[in-house]
């Protein structure tokens, strides 16, 4: 599913934190907190979570914006018990089978987070989510096991922005979730499917590099570790 991505950055966190310290040499300079560059290098970095949690999601029914993934959907509830501002597509259909994506949805959902992927990120980050995606939505196609719904992403507290030339680092503590939904047989008649999910929050500190070219920055790289309040 779409979190084997996280998973795979998670585990390269220690990784690429050394790489941007090292890397920066130092010379990254410190951008206040309210100068534009600032929160627009934030803006980039949350959208790019947010698509990051709605990897390979069809949009919710009822929702017609097509870059609805870079915005996300709310989580509201209680922290103990949330869900979807908007419940995501109904992957089992009333009479008991799954609805699996066609190959019109399928192929509407690559085009779209693809482009979305282009202009929000770059380098080995931008080839592997772009491996996930078409890996997430191949399987939409057939297989119980990677059926995706929505989930999004809110900044809670920047810790940092440094900008060097054409590149610059952001790290802040983000609230991030999406729904995971598993499809079952049910017991109550053989070759009936049942579905349930649940919204799964995470905060996390995230430390992202960016880079500018033609005059747009896009996300590099993208590490995300559990948020740990300083004591």
């Amino acid at each position: 599913m779409r979190r084997a991505a996280a998973g795979a950055l998670a585990a390269l966190v220690a990784a690429t934190v050394v790489g941007v310290v090292l890397g920066s040499d130092g010379q990254g300079a410190p951008v206040a907190r309210d100068a534009p560059v600032a929160r627009a290098l934030e803006a980039v970095v949350v959208r790019a979570l947010a698509l990051e949690q709605n990897l390979g999601a069809p949009a919710p029914p009822g929702v017609a914006d097509p870059a609805w993934a870079l915005r996300g959907v709310a989580s509201v509830g209680p922290a103990g018990s949330p869900h979807l501002a908007r419940p995501g597509r109904p992957w089992v259909r009333p009479d008991g089978t799954v609805a699996f994506l066609g190959a019109a949805q399928a192929a509407s959902i690559l085009a779209a987070q693809t482009r979305e992927l282009r202009a929000l990120s770059a380098g080995g980050l931008r080839s592997e989510l772009l491996g996930e995606l078409r890996s997430i939505v191949s399987g939409e196609r057939h297989s119980t096991a990677t059926l995706s719904s929505p989930g999004g992403a809110r900044p809670v507290r920047w810790f940092s922005v440094t900008v060097d030339g054409a590149r610059a680092t952001v790290d802040g503590y983000v609230d991030t979730w999406d729904e995971r939904t598993t499809v079952r047989r049910s017991r109550a008649g053989a070759g009936t499917w049942v579905a349930s999910s649940h919204v799964e929050v995470a905060e996390v500190e995230a430390l992202a590099t960016l880079e500018r070219s033609g005059g747009v920055w896009r996300v590099d790289s993208l590490a995300q570790k559990p948020y740990q309040q300083a004591t």
